[in-house]
């Protein structure tokens, strides 16, 4: 059977989906923006843009990570990966997958072209080994109790190398 045949025949289900993103932080209040034609692209508030060309980017706006991480997380952790783990938690109840039905039918593959640029910064200024494993993967699957299929798609830039 050559290669193309037998991932032919393999089948993907999508069985919940869930974002946060610059046009809102659920699936739902996305998809409502982008089917009114609003963009989530606004000036830079942020951070002093004077000295670099760009003046504008897609910003979360209202995002609280209370709702799916404690504390402590939330202080821990960079925060595309409490972005990751708001989205993954909204995917499993869109799927209706809860509690033991997550450890025998669900996966985390997650690619990103710059997550964890928070947690790089601080790293070098107090000169920290980064992981080579993606925290979101990590952090996803911890909180979901999940052991197996964990894969990082690793593309030009992207955040996962393991």
């Amino acid at each position: 059977m050559l290669c193309y045949d037998r991932f032919k025949m393999n089948r993907v289900v999508v069985t919940g989906m869930g974002a946060v993103s610059p046009v809102g932080n659920s699936l739902y209040a996305s998809w409502s923006m982008i089917k009114a034609g609003q963009s989530g692209i606004m000036p830079i508030t942020q951070f002093e843009v004077t000295d670099i060309p760009w003046k504008v980017a897609g910003s979360l706006k209202d995002f609280n990570a209370g709702k799916y991480l404690s504390p402590k997380e939330i202080l821990r952790l960079d925060p595309f990966v409490h972005y990751a783990v708001a989205a993954a938690i909204m995917a499993a109840e869109d799927a209706g997958l809860i509690g033991a039905q997550l450890l025998y039918s669900a996966g985390v593959i997650i690619g990103s072209s710059r997550g964890g640029i928070q947690t790089m910064e601080k790293a070098l200024k107090k000169k920290m080994l980064i992981s080579r494993y993606s925290a979101s993967i990590i952090r996803i699957c911890l909180s979901h109790a999940l052991d197996d299929n964990k894969h990082g798609i690793v593309i030009r830039c992207s955040e996962t190398r393991g």
